[in-house]
């Protein structure tokens, strides 16, 4: 009998490209998004119709890529920042604990709550924005049931109509010849979303639960990422203005410096070895070069 998922956010960006990977066959797939094409639509902050959904579903595993992840709004918004981070897990846990059901929730969190020299390890948190702090508090929810809790960051071509990522942006910037600012002191070790997507589909073989860092062996700055991933496409790197984050004004958020994590623990535990930046960001080159022959 196949087992059945619970992809939530599933129109989102890591979302939309997560339904389309091969693994997801061997499941029993239901998708949700608070609107547009899924097959539940819903607030998940409305608990009484989560709680109807599950009933329904009785999902083994629940897979969580919902969030706001604008980080100048939610230093804005706090409110809005807490109902879309914090308060749908807690709705979560609350009914999966309620309702006695043997359901996993994997649940993708952020590398900002890091800052300070890194690599950091999972317990080195470092709170220093909103957004941080609503996706901590998300995380302490998560924890208080059966759960895998990834800190994470990603890039990769975005299959959602409205969303980019920080490669398409660049890539973006490096055709129209537009030029953008790239900070030379903003240092982190993002996945692929495939790598990112294939990864997370291996953990819900494993009866491993926790808070585990998730990103590439290795760092850059978002200048050398935006360098490198130039000079893999053989394009010119002139249009990158290299400054660091404190010329720029415009941010009302603070931005941590160093958000490396340390992936030794995921390694050890899984039995998987992660890929370095480098290898990651030629895999992606090689798909824009594809798309756009």
């Amino acid at each position: 009998m196949q087992k059945k998922i619970l992809i939530l956010g599933a129109t989102g960006m890591l979302g939309s490209y997560f339904i389309k990977c091969s693994f997801l066959e061997s499941f029993q797939v239901f998708t949700h998004s608070k609107s547009g094409s899924a097959q539940f639509t819903l607030d998940l902050c409305d608990k009484q119709a989560l709680m109807k959904i599950l009933i329904e579903i009785e999902p083994d595993f629940i897979i969580n890529f919902t969030g706001l992840t604008d980080v100048d709004f939610c230093e804005q918004y706090p409110n809005i920042a807490y109902q879309c981070n914090t308060k749908i897990i807690e709705n979560l846990s609350s009914c999966i604990k309620n309702l006695e059901i043997n359901t996993k929730l994997v649940h993708i969190s952020t590398d900002q709550v890091y800052d300070g020299v890194g690599p950091h390890e999972e317990n080195n948190v470092a709170i220093k924005n909103y957004y941080a702090f609503s996706k901590y508090s998300g995380e302490i929810a998560a924890s208080k049931i059966n759960s895998l809790i990834f800190r994470t960051n990603f890039f990769g071509i975005s299959n959602h109509p409205s969303r980019r990522s920080f490669s398409d942006w660049i890539y973006n910037s490096l055709i129209n010849r537009t030029e953008i600012k790239v900070f030379n002191d903003v240092k982190f070790n993002p996945l692929s979303m495939g790598t990112l997507c294939e990864l997370l589909g291996k953990s819900l073989d494993s009866n491993i639960s926790g808070v585990y860092n998730l990103g590439s062996t290795n760092g850059m700055t978002k200048a050398e990422f935006a360098i490198y991933f130039a000079k893999k496409l053989k394009m010119n790197s002139d249009i990158f203005s290299n400054i660091s984050i404190k010329e720029f004004q415009s941010l009302k958020a603070y931005r941590p410096r160093d958000m490396i994590s340390n992936i030794s623990s995921f390694e050890r535990d899984f039995e998987i070895k992660l890929p370095k930046l480098e290898e990651e960001i030629n895999s992606v080159v090689q798909e824009y070069l594809d798309e756009n022959q």
